[in-house]
């Protein structure tokens, strides 16, 4: 079998294009109409409010029975999520509960999000540690670049680039003192200064313990936060705001955590989180806490849960996937099974470091079945190559070339038909 090895490399690069940009393709063009599925808890009727987007518009129902709810008495159900309606229909001061809220308390709500392309981001050490106790009412960026090495920490100034030494000695030693181990594995800090209040930046070491550090003054204060993690942590994020209860978030490989000011570290109770596909959203309520867990596959299905004010579970509702994304992604599955075993991609949401990342077919057993066919219809499509030749003959001759075609199905039998054939012609003997 006579190979020619300056064609092989023009077919081997094809074949590498074709499998991401035929599948990428096909999943594109087949892309269905947007449906979602979301909700939130009401505290006046103690069931979750669906609301359904799909091609004819904005719907609402009930999670129990699946009545249907029209948007006015749907939003009458939310008084927490619609407030302004409450305010035009003079419903405050809104008694839930034996307790009064004014329209000050339901506009009191805040939120937070972690999905998989935030939570596994590449982290850099570089942090603006601001002064949390400043002179005037307003915060300001420092004039100093906060860097994290691998056994210390250090300062260095924007304008100049010139390092500080001694700063990063006298916040190198307070971390020391507070038990912190080098290097730090997560760290996060909040610089918008608009924020009213300034917590520092909060870390965590290479022991998995939980740390935050203040600049007051120019002078150093880190406190070990009583926490260790027991999982590998992935990502913090610090947010202040005088109306929440908690100043920062952790996300690790198992579970979410609240950094509060009174309860110190609360896990919250999401027992199918999975840092590598799902995107949460959490809202703070004056009566309870509203929480969204979606997987980032659209045909996923969704989490709905309310959380007490300590954060513990009142209710839950998990909604399967709408019947006709289902039966939509089950033919488009059947489709890109067809075209080839695996599919290349250049981004993985869990690791951003990937440029390419190999995907197995939805349906392995009818990906080879088309490989098979595609092999047939290459050896059809190049018959007339070898005329008068036996099939016994040209299997040996074009070995390779069905090797290929029914390892990859069609980017191989396009890239071979673009730059093949791989083998000379059989010559006839007379």
């Amino acid at each position: 079998m006579n190979i020619r090895l300056l064609r092989l490399v023009p077919v081997v690069l094809c074949l590498i294009v074709l499998a991401w940009f035929l599948p990428k393709n096909y999943l594109r063009v087949t892309k269905g109409e947007r449906c979602t599925v979301s909700g939130h808890y009401s505290p006046l009727t103690d069931e979750f409010i669906l609301w359904d987007y799909g091609p004819k518009g904005l719907s609402f129902r009930k999670a129990m029975g699946g009545h249907k709810c029209s948007s006015l008495e749907a939003r009458k159900y939310l008084p927490f999520i619609f407030y302004n309606d409450v305010l035009k229909r003079k419903g405050f001061p809104l008694c839930i509960g034996g307790r009064n809220y004014s329209y000050q308390d339901a506009a009191k709500t805040h939120s937070f999000r972690f999905f998989p392309g935030e939570v596994f981001a590449q982290k850099y050490p570089l942090h603006f540690l601001m002064e949390a106790s400043p002179k005037t009412a307003d915060l300001s960026m420092p004039d100093s670049l906060m860097i994290l090495d691998e056994d210390k920490v250090r300062f260095v100034e924007c304008n100049t680039g010139k390092e500080k030494q001694e700063q990063g000695k006298i916040f190198t030693q307070a971390m020391l003192d507070a038990g912190v181990v080098f290097p730090i594995i997560v760290s996060a800090t909040n610089s918008n200064p608009r924020k009213k209040f300034d917590e520092g930046m909060v870390f965590i070491d290479s022991t998995n313990k939980l740390f935050q550090i203040k600049q007051i003054e120019k002078l150093s204060f880190c406190k070990y936060l009583n926490y260790t993690f027991k999982e590998k942590p992935l990502s913090i994020n610090v947010d202040e705001n005088i109306g929440k209860k908690y100043f920062a978030e952790v996300a690790t490989e198992k579970g979410v955590y609240l950094v509060t000011y009174k309860k110190g570290v609360v896990r919250l109770p999401l027992p199918f989180y999975k840092p590598d596909t799902s995107v949460l959203k959490v809202w703070s309520k004056p009566v309870y806490q509203s929480v969204i867990l979606k997987d980032s596959d659209e045909y996923g299905v969704t989490h709905l849960l309310a959380l007490n004010e300590s954060w513990e579970q009142k209710a839950a509702h998990t909604e399967p996937c709408p019947k006709t994304l289902a039966e939509h992604k089950t033919w488009v599955d059947y489709g890109l099974s067809m075209l080839s075993p695996f599919r290349l991609e250049r981004y993985v949401s869990d690791n951003p470091q990937t440029l390419l990342y190999l995907t197995l077919a939805p349906d392995m057993k009818l990906a080879a079945a088309a490989c098979v066919i595609w092999m047939l219809v290459y050896l059809f499509l190049t018959g007339q190559r070898y005329p008068g030749i036996s099939l016994r003959p040209r299997l040996r001759r074009q070995a390779l070339e069905i090797l290929i075609v029914v390892v990859t199905g069609l980017p191989g039998l396009l890239s071979l038909w673009i730059f093949g054939p791989l083998t000379g012609k059989i010559q006839q003997r007379g």
